[in-house]
């Protein structure tokens, strides 16, 4: 018989205590506070259990998301151990082909489209132009970059700088950009001979997955060691995600304070950054009318999904009325408090007077 079962079975025999009332040395109200006590004693030891119970069914969630996490980095480390020993141009390579496997103008379509049907969240003609701009521009920026060898030398100094990679990188991804952001850790973290294990947010869980299938595609035309980038093949959840961060040698977070918090307590080495919140500062010595319209354009940019998109506008006294009127003609307004007050009751946040 389980302890369970054996709370159960006394609770029940308080119940029937009938034959107390038939012994002379205990009177009735002994024997209601004798039931009571009794009662209070299995309803505690009962509590008790059903707390053991719960506690040791988190202890098997946890031990079984570890399991599958540490599969994935076991596997994450081998690739990496065989990518460590790549040169720059084999390395080089395998950036180019997992750039191609966004920019490529076909798949960047598709993803762009699943990217807005599955979270809801900006514009899937602007995603194309971002995927693809945004990619190129991080492949410009690292080009001719030494990430392997002798990467510099101050011979006055007698300083020797040589690169080496941190490991397996742990990245968390936000919805609002579920595959520019996604490439570009990727790349990021290969360029420095890194693998690297992906969590996207679960709203962007589908969008990574099927450009992963497009991204080890590219991979194994050029044979790279398996499993150098993956995610995990379960939904994707803040247990799962906090989990990854304390086992990966490297956390980067793009995303909530949240997610950032986490990895800032994660004990692993970590790289966050939240929610834009840009300011821009016009005053007169700007091209007003070409600010105005840049800052529109810039705003209305895939739905203001981007980290990038203004989110305020620093005026100096001596243009503002005129720079107020030239948003004004680029579609804005400046709301009094009044209609501030209605669009924050239906949830919108708002700048203005």
């Amino acid at each position: 018989m389980s302890d369970k079962t054996s709370f159960i079975q006394l609770s029940r025999d308080v119940d029937h205590l009938s034959f107390l009332k038939e012994m002379p040395e205990i009177t009735e109200d002994e024997h209601k506070q004798f039931e009571q006590v009794l009662h209070d004693l299995v309803s505690r030891q009962a509590s008790k259990f059903d707390g053991i119970c719960h506690y040791i069914k988190e202890c098997e969630t946890r031990i079984d998301l570890l399991d599958k996490e540490m599969k994935e980095i076991k596997k994450a480390k081998e690739a990496q151990f065989y990518f460590e020993k790549y040169n720059q141009n084999q390395v080089d390579e395998v950036v180019t082909a997992v750039s191609w496997a966004l920019c490529k103008p076909s798949s960047n379509k598709l993803i762009s489209k699943l990217a807005v049907d599955s979270t809801g969240l900006g514009d899937a003609e602007h995603k194309v132009l971002k995927n693809r701009r945004k990619t190129l521009g991080l492949l410009r920026d690292l080009k001719n970059i030494k990430t392997v060898g002798i990467i510099n030398e101050d011979k006055k100094k007698g300083i020797i700088e040589i690169a080496k990679p941190v490991g397996v990188v742990g990245a968390v991804t936000p919805s609002t950009n579920p595959a520019a952001t996604p490439v570009n850790n990727i790349i990021n973290a290969l360029k420095c001979r890194n693998s690297i294990i992906i969590s996207p947010s679960p709203a962007g869980g589908k969008v990574f997955k099927e450009l992963l299938i497009l991204i080890n595609k590219e991979l194994d035309k050029i044979k790279a060691p398996k499993n150098l980038v993956q995610t995990f093949d379960v939904p994707i959840n803040k247990d799962l995600t906090n989990e990854l961060m304390k086992h990966v040698d490297l956390v980067v977070v793009t995303g909530s304070q949240n997610n950032v918090r986490e990895a800032a307590k994660s004990g692993t080495p970590a790289i966050g950054v939240g929610q834009g919140n840009v300011t821009v500062i016009v005053d007169e010595s700007a091209n007003l009318k070409e600010a105005a319209n840049k800052i529109k354009m810039s705003k209305i940019f895939d739905n203001a999904t981007s980290c990038s998109s203004e989110n305020s506008i620093i005026l100096v006294q001596k243009i503002y009325d005129e720079f107020i009127n030239l948003m004004k003609l680029e579609g804005g307004a400046l709301l009094n408090n009044s209609e501030k007050k209605f669009f924050n009751i239906c949830g919108l946040k708002t700048r203005g007077e």
